[in-house]
């Protein structure tokens, strides 16, 4: 959407101010796509913000991930990650699950509304 948030169909289930924090989620990405571009290739270096950024906007996490793009296995904290990476997120803004990803490397990063901003 034109607020960096994905589309989807779930987005009509959030009330407005959970939508706000739901921008947390193209701010994630694009915080990894950052680290990405700057030569950060630490697994958990790179998935460490995203999760922060998440958690600072009150989401629930079920899950940010870094992974082999093709084979989807997951790194760990400690792994390098070479010239691509998936980086995925799902998260809970109240009762509705959203779902995001990027191919570190390959995808641009999504254009973020600063407004929603925390």
């Amino acid at each position: 959407d034109s607020d960096g948030l994905a589309t989807s169909s779930r987005n009509s289930y959030m009330k407005a101010h959970e939508r706000k924090r739901a921008l947390a989620i193209p701010r994630a990405l694009a915080a990894a796509a950052q680290g990405f571009r700057a030569g950060e290739r630490r697994a958990g270096a790179l998935r460490k913000p995203g999760e922060e950024a998440l958690e600072l906007a009150g989401l629930r996490i079920d899950y940010v991930t870094l992974a082999d793009p093709e084979e989807l296995v997951p790194f760990s904290d400690r792994d390098t990650v070479s010239d691509r990476a998936l980086f995925a997120i799902a998260a809970f803004a109240g009762s509705t699950r959203l779902i995001d990803n990027l191919v570190l490397g390959e995808d641009a990063p999504p254009s973020v509304d600063q407004e929603g901003a925390g």
